[in-house]
């Protein structure tokens, strides 16, 4: 294979290749299980959130105008969204431009997580990446939330082992969101101890990982890069209930097997 000791942020699709990374698209039955109607729902008003998806794509169309202010309306704004769709409790933390620690190839590397939700043990919890904010380099962010999902697999395993658990994590599952303009496309990222071995080796792991992605049919069948100017009502109530029905993957809690926020800064950034 070709040799993957890349940073973080330049991997590709090769890079997924060469770790045996497949991601699959779902339909909505098939990744969310149940039918995203029957989600269960916080106490919040679906016309205040919507309002947030609004304001999101106002903030996304300024980027290119005014970048440093639009992003830090964009982490702020994908914060709230996911405090008014009822994903945290008091004991989390959602965290802007937050660092993380990967160890490949015998080296550890960092990667830039636009936004995390973490619990009271600093255990990653959801990954959101906003693909259009401006960035050094090209932008791959599926190969970017695998990572970040195999830095939180380590970092977990490493508390694990701090804490006296000898029990080391031989599979998890972590939820993703990347932004596409305002409109959200959902992951569920599989890691296992085979891809992790591989990562930190440099090697091809033994087995295929499936990567799991659900993109909504109205930004599938309208090509709606952060339209909601062409999105109908119906469309953002969609959007809604996906949003809903994700929750499930993040909180163990709201009744799924898959594993007042303070919102800071991240670790290890300037």
């Amino acid at each position: 294979m070709n040799d993957p000791k890349v940073p973080v942020d330049d991997w590709t699709n090769e890079e997924l290749t060469a770790y045996k990374i497949n991601i699959q698209e779902k339909t909505e039955a098939e990744f969310f299980d149940v039918p995203v109607e029957d989600a269960i729902s916080p106490n919040i008003s679906d016309a205040k959130v919507s309002n947030f998806l609004d304001h999101l794509h106002q903030a996304i169309q300024n980027v290119s105008t005014q970048p440093m202010e639009a992003q830090s309306i964009t982490y702020n704004l994908i914060g709230n969204l996911l405090f008014s769709l009822g994903y945290t409790t008091p004991d989390m933390v959602v965290r802007t431009r937050e660092t993380l620690w990967l160890r490949m190839c015998y080296e550890q590397v960092a990667i830039r997580a636009d936004v995390t939700l973490v619990d009271s043990n600093s255990k990653l919890l959801l990954v959101v990446l906003a693909s259009t904010l401006p960035r050094d380099v090209p932008s791959y962010p599926e190969a970017q939330i695998v990572a970040a999902a195999l830095a939180a697999f380590q970092l977990n395993n490493n508390q694990r082992q701090r804490g006296q658990l000898v029990d080391q994590l031989d599979m998890e599952h972590y939820p993703a969101i990347i932004m596409v303009g305002a409109l959200p496309v959902f992951y569920k990222v599989k890691i296992t101890v085979d891809l992790n071995l591989g990562v930190q080796l440099g090697k091809t792991p033994n087995f295929e990982t499936i990567v799991e992605r659900y993109t909504p049919v109205c930004l599938r069948e309208k090509a709606s890069i952060g339209g909601l100017d062409m999105l109908s009502e119906e469309d953002k109530e969609k959007i809604l209930q996906c949003y809903k029905a994700f929750r499930r993957f993040v909180l163990p809690s709201s009744g799924s097997s898959i594993n007042p926020p303070v919102l800071t800064k991240g670790r290890g950034t300037g």
